[in-house]
């Protein structure tokens, strides 16, 4: 019964997302989307740069042409106390594309549900962009936290790993208001 909740949650979240009339993303601005030194004060930068094979996860959002993708990008810090995060944008033709791939984090973020033994679970956090998902679990003194949100013809989603107090669900919404300032600033410079 408690499956059924989790998955009518995520469906009326997914349900929820609206953004059409959001001018498209350029790919030229792939590097932009994602979270800069600036945004994470204190952190080390370990990786930025496109998304690769290495960077995906099997399932649904596994194929790096799926639904008219034209690229993505991360960028991946470490800072104190162990805490990592990792920032990603995935770039698509179309604004269904993006949509689409919206759709394919739910059905992910199910997966690992369900491969966790429901150690995994969805948690509820404020609409981002044209509507967000999140989910956590924590083992062994450790949390790891991702939200996954969509705005126009873009995904994108952010990962909070590290010791159990300082992943918090408060910290994984702030990083993601400020990817999506990144994303609101992408768009306003399309539309000059």
């Amino acid at each position: 019964m408690k499956w059924l909740a989790l998955v009518l949650l995520a469906v009326c979240l997914v349900g929820g997302c609206g953004g059409g009339g959001v001018k498209e993303i350029a790919v030229s601005q792939l590097p932009s989307l994602v979270l800069q030194p600036q945004d994470v004060p204190g952190f080390a930068r370990l990786d930025f740069g496109p998304l690769g094979i290495a960077d995906t996860h099997p399932g649904a959002r596994e194929s790096p042409n799926r639904f008219g993708r034209k690229g993505g990008w991360k960028a991946r810090y470490r800072g104190p106390g162990r805490v990592t995060v990792t920032s990603t944008a995935d770039l698509f033709g179309s604004e269904d594309g993006a949509k689409r791939d919206f759709d394919a984090y739910n059905i992910q973020f199910q997966e690992e549900i369900v491969d966790s033994d429901a150690a995994e679970s969805f948690i509820a956090v404020p609409k981002i962009g044209a509507g967000s998902l999140a989910v956590t679990i924590a083992s062994g003194g450790v949390r790891t936290s991702t939200i996954a949100w969509r705005y126009g013809n873009v995904t994108v989603s952010i990962e909070l790993a590290g010791p159990i107090g300082l992943v918090t669900k408060d910290r994984l919404i702030a990083l993601a208001r400020r990817q999506e300032r990144r994303i609101e600033a992408a768009t306003a410079r399309s539309q000059r």
